[in-house]
């Protein structure tokens, strides 16, 4: 399991642009349409756990804080080695997500381990064997071109660190101003979406972040939450909201979170509920 830090704000440059009970289990890798079998209720009549700090309910917003998932250094560009010095006033994309394109780009054979869902990666820009003073401008592919990136100098290597904005197929597009020069590129993380959803009595699901696809009431007291990951190596957490005195225990399986809501009399109830993972 990969350890995760949560950014209260994603520092994406623009370049050239998460409860009461809780459960957490594995899982197969794939959701299964029946009902899932609900693990044993709470002891009757017991009072509902406080939830420690690190487990209290995150609000569900439109933009939802970013969490950051470290790599072991990556190489994911190296012009020197494929595709030559990019010219003056050229561009070229590249792939950053998945598992196809890098050699092309002078990338290591079969990705770095971004996954699609990723937003940004956290990078070290480098270029080398500069003709002449320059700047490479990198921004997210599909979007206008921003602001420089790298500032370089003839014949002298230069790197710096950034975030670069992910753009349609999971790509960047790279210009050059001046040079020629070659370009490398090594990611160390990426940054996705926390996947978080808000569930109402009758399982619609009310608000969530983008990895929540949808959610569905399968009886009473259970209910199931698909996701657009798998998550069964992940952390699930669920909070009842609202008033009176509930227990909501959240299962990751495959791509889908079941979660169990109970009176303290241990009976199966409807209740509205917010769930987050973590992974």
């Amino acid at each position: 399991m990969r350890r995760t830090t949560r950014l209260t704000t994603a520092t994406l440059l623009a370049l050239g642009t998460a409860t009461a009970g809780v459960g957490l289990a594995l899982a197969s890798p794939s959701a299964s349409a029946a009902t899932p079998t609900p693990p044993p209720a709470p002891a009757a009549n017991r009072a509902a756990p406080a939830p420690s700090p690190a487990l209290a309910p995150a609000a569900v917003i439109a933009d939802p804080m970013s969490v950051y998932v470290p790599l072991m250094n990556c190489r994911l560009v190296a012009t020197a080695t494929a595709g030559g010095k990019i010219p003056n006033g050229s561009t070229r994309t590249f792939q950053v997500t998945g598992t196809t394109g890098f050699p092309t780009q002078g990338g290591t054979s079969g990705g770095c381990g971004v996954p699609s869902y990723a937003t940004a990666v956290s990078a070290r820009v480098s270029s080398t064997a500069a003709d002449a003073n320059g700047v490479f401008i990198a921004y997210p592919t599909g979007t206008p071109v921003g602001q420089g990136t790298l500032y370089y100098g003839k014949g002298v290597n230069v790197t710096t660190g950034a975030n670069l904005q992910v753009g349609t197929g999971g790509r960047i597009t790279v210009k050059n101003v001046l040079g020629p020069a070659h370009l490398a590129i090594d990611v160390n993380g990426y940054f996705t979406p926390q996947i978080q959803g808000h569930v109402e009595l009758d399982g619609t699901l009310t608000s969530g972040t983008p990895l929540v696809l949808s959610s569905t009431r399968l009886a009473t007291g259970v209910f199931q939450l698909t996701t657009a990951r798998d998550v069964s190596r992940c952390a699930a957490h669920a909070a009842p909201d609202g008033s009176g005195a509930f227990v909501a225990n959240a299962v990751p399986a495959g791509r889908a979170v079941n979660v169990y809501t109970y009176a303290l009399n241990d009976t199966p109830t409807n209740i509205r509920f917010t769930v987050s993972v973590t992974c």
